[in-house]
């Protein structure tokens, strides 16, 4: 069956997003099919790739369709080069990235528990900025990272039951540190009680 104008700008589009809104059975999987293999014929590896459907039966389908169209192809009158890379796309098909949503997402019920996980890989990162080891060593004294946390979680929290929070932040950047002596600073006193 010949694709439609439509589809066939959906398979070849490139640089953009695209959004393919059909009814149940009107060829969405096979348009979707056809894309990744175009794309795979113009030079891209499935493992970069990552495609999600609602069950993991249509994932399966999925790949069960890859498998089926890059077996056609790589037995075809193609070029050797291309033919050795679509082979290749056919040997990671099993572990390409072709699955639902619930079997790639980590689901959790704890978003603590997550702000922590993504806490620890940005510090990570922090540690190797010299600003940060400065920072971090004038106020968070033998390498106090519990602490650390907890004060950046604490602004989170803090930061969803404060409407325009980022606003009043800026506000109290400009109205209690820019100032010329740390007397006329308006926190001062209570800082120094």
């Amino acid at each position: 069956m010949p694709f439609n104008e439509g589809q066939l700008k959906a398979i070849m589009q490139r640089n953009s997003s695209i959004l393919v809104s059909a009814p149940a059975g009107s060829g969405k999987t096979k348009i979707l099919v056809s894309r990744i293999i175009e794309l795979l014929k113009e030079g891209y590896n499935i493992s970069n790739f990552l495609v999600l459907t609602f069950t993991e039966a249509a994932g399966n389908e999925m790949k069960q369709r890859l498998s089926d169209e890059l077996n056609k192809l790589v037995v075809s009158d193609i070029d050797n080069d291309l033919s050795i890379h679509l082979n290749e796309q056919l040997l990671n098909l099993p572990n390409a990235y072709i699955t639902n949503f619930h079997g790639f997402c980590s689901i959790s019920s704890d978003p603590l528990a997550i702000k922590k996980e993504v806490l620890k890989e940005c510090e990570e990162q922090w540690v190797k900025d010299p600003l940060y080891k400065d920072f971090f060593s004038l106020y968070f004294h033998d390498y106090q990272f519990d602490e650390f946390e907890d004060v950046l979680l604490s602004i989170d929290e803090l930061s969803h039951s404060i409407d325009g929070f980022y606003d009043f932040v800026e506000k109290i950047y400009h109205v209690d540190y820019q100032i010329s002596s740390i007397n006329d600073w308006n926190l001062f006193p209570a800082l120094k009680h």
